[in-house]
């Protein structure tokens, strides 16, 4: 049910959009690009849309101040990683009325051989 003059609320963040080049590092930790920039993400991880862009939360403090809603904007959090190399996580709007799961299959970042000039031949 709506009220009247009651805005209906954002619609949380597609993460299969937005995070993009999800590659498994270690068993616990990828690696991915979020809007464009990159990230090392580990479960129990913040991401926090702010004015000048994504950035992770780090300590205590920057987590209190967005639970206080002294810092507000788009949020995702990641869950867990599993040994099948599926991430999962929540994504949250900026007044966290929204919440939207999701789940992201990471691939095996596999280094390529080096080819041209200098390269070893075999």
């Amino acid at each position: 049910m709506q009220w009247r003059g009651e805005k209906k609320g954002a619609i949380p963040l597609a993460a299969d959009q937005l995070i993009t080049g999800v590659k498994l590092r270690t068993a616990k930790q990828i690696s991915c690009k979020i809007a464009g920039k990159r990230f090392l993400i580990k479960p129990g991880d913040w991401i926090i849309k702010m004015q000048t862009g994504w950035h992770k939360l780090v300590n205590v403090e920057e987590i209190e101040a967005y639970l206080t809603h002294r810092v507000r904007g788009d949020l995702i959090v990641f869950d867990d990683v599993d040994a099948m190399g599926r991430v999962k996580g929540h994504t949250f709007d900026s007044m966290r009325t929204q919440m939207q799961s999701f789940t992201l299959q990471a691939t095996t970042s596999k280094k390529k051989e080096k080819k041209g000039k200098g390269a070893f031949k075999k």
